[in-house]
């Protein structure tokens, strides 16, 4: 896209305006979205993800993401809710689970605007869930067992409107692999889905 945007700017098909220039650096960008996660998911495969990992208290976190993506969520008529985590923590790496976090809040303002969405964390007895849930159309039971799978997109088309890279579900399974965390999907009986991350270690 961005070889034949850049051609036909060229070659006078399109003319030499902001527009056509916006176009081709917002392809650009993507291309190096792309690129920036790729890598990170091949790291994590490998084993060589490098992780800070600290003593990370959850409550700040969440409640830092949630207000980041609040803008976006109210633009389509949704919220953001964030159940208090209490004091609980984890030892992780603040930054990349807040990049995992921000993937799954990304993927539930797009798949299900207009809708409250819930971020929570509560304690299990091997260690913490932190868990997504949204109140839209959920997942298409074909769709379940690929959702974390890299480039997989249950509506193409929608995402490809959205100029997503279909690698922000793959992220979270990366990041999660790496922490040694597990993770999930799954409808909500009452409508909706819900995403979490199981990351082992105490709770308190």
């Amino acid at each position: 896209m961005i070889d034949a945007t850049t051609s036909a700017v060229l070659d006078g098909v399109y003319e030499h305006d902001d527009r056509h220039l916006e176009t081709i650096r917002g392809q650009a960008r993507q291309l190096s979205r792309i690129v920036d996660d790729l890598r990170t998911i091949g790291r994590a495969e490998s084993g060589v993800l490098p992780l800070r990992l600290a003593p990370t208290p959850l409550a700040p976190l969440l409640s830092d993401i949630a207000s980041a993506f609040g803008a976006a969520a109210a633009a389509t008529g949704g919220s953001i809710d964030v159940t208090d985590p209490a004091d609980l923590a984890v030892r992780a790496d603040a930054d990349r689970l807040r990049q995992a976090i921000a993937a799954l809040l990304d993927n539930a303002i797009r798949h299900a605007p207009g809708t409250p969405i819930v971020v929570e964390a509560t304690p299990r007895p091997d260690g913490v869930r932190i868990e997504v849930r949204d109140g839209g159309p959920g997942i298409a039971v074909a769709d379940l067992p690929h959702v974390f799978e890299r480039f997989y997109q249950a509506d193409e088309s929608r995402d490809r409107t959205a100029g997503t890279t279909g690698l922000g579900l793959a992220i979270v399974k990366a990041i999660a692999d790496a922490h040694g965390a597990s993770i999930g999907a799954a409808n909500v009986t009452t409508g909706g889905a819900r995403f979490w991350i199981d990351l082992p270690g105490s709770a308190g």
